[in-house]
């Protein structure tokens, strides 16, 4: 006897789940809205619990990261067709989407960090049992820095200083933001 999860998925079985949302935050005292997709691949691990790792697409203010990292998912009722969700996302904001800008001896640039998102929803089974629809409310805490860089002339290194650079400077942010999306798991 096999044992079922949402979707009618059986125990150690791939799951795709992809959700659509905003991300809003403050940022020097005014509210920001942005936007969020994400992709979550991974098992079920048992009837309630799923593993995996995600890569999604995150706009914030002057910058645009691409997360990536794993994932947990679990379902309090999986036998029943609506069911509490709880999740944690862990991972890393690349900015490899966003290009580096070079004006001479100038150049500006953006650097990705840690993220870390927990979530809470509710996951709703469709009729047929094959796929499930969630509406998640979560936190995210991603950390990023941008970087304004005059390169240097020659060989000389400054200490304390990138090598190549005669003078950085550099700008962090944390982006503490409350997330609502919306997603369909299959």
């Amino acid at each position: 006897m096999s044992q079922f999860a949402f979707g009618q998925k059986a125990v150690g079985s791939y799951l795709h789940h992809i959700e659509l949302g905003a991300i809003s935050g403050r940022l020097n005292n005014s509210i920001r809205l942005d936007y969020s997709i994400q992709s979550f691949h991974g098992i079920q691990l048992d009837q309630k619990n799923k593993l995996g790792f995600f890569v999604g697409f995150d706009s914030y203010p002057k910058q645009v990261l691409m997360p990536l990292g794993f994932g947990w998912r679990s379902s309090l009722n999986p036998n029943r067709r609506n069911s509490l969700n709880i999740g944690l996302d862990l991972g890393y904001g690349s900015s490899w989407l966003d290009r580096k800008e070079i004006e001479g001896v100038f150049e500006k640039w953006n650097e990705g960090g840690v993220m870390l998102s927990p979530l809470v929803g509710i996951v709703r089974k469709s009729k047929n049992g094959t796929m499930a629809y969630t509406w998640n409310l979560g936190f995210r805490k991603q950390f990023a820095s941008t970087f304004e860089g005059v390169r240097s002339s020659g060989l000389s290194t400054i200490e304390g200083i990138r090598p190549g650079y005669d003078s950085i400077f550099e700008e962090s942010y944390v982006f503490n933001s409350l997330t609502l999306r919306w997603g369909i798991l299959f």
